[in-house]
């Protein structure tokens, strides 16, 4: 499979560094009138990091021992403060996450 084009939401660098780091994700379902329909929040270790395959998770708390896949854009990451994070959707506490990101993607059609 050929390597996705470089665009503006992939930092090779910002990857490079992602490879170890915990990340908390933020996830909200909007329909087309821009409400939400439900949000969720994960969290785990970056285990791989590519342009053409995305950012991979593995995935602690909740989902322990799960992987989850983000897309490749390293565009919506930000540094975390240090600090506890309560995530509302699983109540699991996250310690000092090196970053976090949200999402915002079309609800599914009922």
């Amino acid at each position: 499979m050929p390597a996705a084009p470089a665009t503006e939401k992939w930092d090779e660098e910002v990857a490079r560094e992602l490879v170890g780091c915990l990340l908390v994700v933020g996830i909200a379902y909007a329909f087309p009138d821009g409400s939400l329909s439900e949000q969720h929040q994960l969290f785990g270790h970056v285990v791989a990091a590519d342009r053409r395959d995305g950012i991979e998770l593995r995935l602690a708390g909740r989902y322990a021992g799960k992987k989850y896949r983000l897309p490749p854009d390293t565009s919506v990451l930000r540094r975390a403060p240090p600090g506890e994070y309560q995530l509302k959707s699983t109540s699991d506490v996250v310690s000092n996450p090196d970053y976090t990101c949200a999402w915002t993607i079309p609800a599914p059609r009922q």
